[in-house]
This record gives structure tokens, sequence and C-alpha cells, in this order.
């Protein structure tokens, strides 16, 4: 609906500049996005969550070695794909939940508080977000833009007749309203002049 694809869109004008910088795909973007809007954060707010998240894990990447490092993972700091990283640390942070029961502090010491809440929601609906960035990863967008054409196609032939509409209403009126003021029914020059301004 229009309310859901507004919301979209300002996620996506939050998000869309880091997530370029990132390396991370419309897809991607996409996928992550739509997880979020699940988790009932909308909107711009799950955008700037998301962009902050990405933005406090890159500057805290020695706070990310030092945590990753805990499970016996490495990371090539020169080479970093941000998006699978993120992932990553949700998988490691599930598994720590899984085991201790929280992972608040460990969420907010990589994300900060502005990138901690969507990821602590990730971390705790991981399947949800697998499932979404497989289920986008499947997606065959020449159908899925097969289908977006057919849709503007189909607006279009409805504004087209709306117009068409306002045109036999706009000459109506206009007959009418000449017809009231000169009293004449033979209007056509006029009714003429007026359909073409």
């Amino acid at each position: 609906n229009a309310f859901q694809a507004n919301e979209f869109e300002q996620a996506l004008n939050t998000f869309t500049a880091t997530a370029k910088n990132f390396g991370i795909s419309f897809k991607e973007m996409s996928s992550l996005l739509a997880v979020a809007h699940t988790l009932m954060q909308r909107g711009g707010m799950a955008g700037t969550q998301l962009a902050r998240a990405f933005i406090n894990m890159a500057t805290n990447i020695d706070k990310v070695e030092r945590y990753l490092a805990k499970f016996g993972v490495t990371i090539d700091t020169k080479n970093i794909k941000y998006l699978e990283l993120y992932l990553l640390l949700l998988e490691k942070l599930r598994e720590e939940f899984e085991k201790t029961g929280t992972v608040t502090d460990e969420v907010y010491r990589l994300f900060d508080i502005r990138g901690g809440k969507i990821s602590a929601a990730f971390v705790a609906n991981l399947g949800r977000v697998r499932e979404e960035m497989q289920r986008v990863k499947d997606m065959d967008l020449e159908e899925a833009w097969k289908g977006v054409e057919e849709g503007a196609k189909n607006a279009l032939d409805v504004i087209n007749r709306q117009m068409d509409r306002m045109r036999i209403v706009r000459g109506l009126i206009g007959r009418a309203f000449i017809e009231g003021i000169t009293g004449t029914e033979d209007l056509t020059a006029i009714t003429d002049t007026l359909g073409n301004t």
C-alpha cells in the first residue's frame, strides 16, 4: 500500500548512501529493510539504524576483531566485505545469545546505541534475516521488473481514462457556461477553442 511504499522510500533515503559505500547491493539492502520492517523498525528510522550499524561496525573494527577472535575467527581488514561481516557478527551474537540468554552489552559495544537496536532485533530474529536474504538472492529481478512495468502500464491506462473524462466534463461545463452567458446553443467553434486551451 501507499503507506508502506512511503516508509520503504524513507528507509531507502536514509540507508542508500551508506549501503553503497559499504558495497551492499540494492537487493541486499532491500532484504535488510524488509526484515527491519517486519520487526517494526519502519521508515527512515530503519534506514538510519542500519546505516549507523554499518558505520559503527566499520569505525569499531578493532572491537569487531577482538569479538570474533573469541570464536577463532579472523578477518582480513584490508579486504572487508561489510555485509558478510555484519551477517557473521549476527551469527556469532546469536550463538552467544543461545548460550547466555543475553547479548545486549556486546551488541551495543559493536554497533553503538544507534545501530544496536536494529542489530539486537536481527540477532533475536536471525532465522527471518537468513530467509529474507535468501529469498531476495533467489529472486528473479527480470520477472519482478515485468510486473512493475505491467503495473505502471495499467496505472497509465487508468490515468488516461480519467483525463479523457475530465476533458469531457470540462467541455460540458464550458459549453453550459457559454450557453448561459450568450444564450446560444451553436457553440462548436467556441467549445473547440475552449477545448484546445
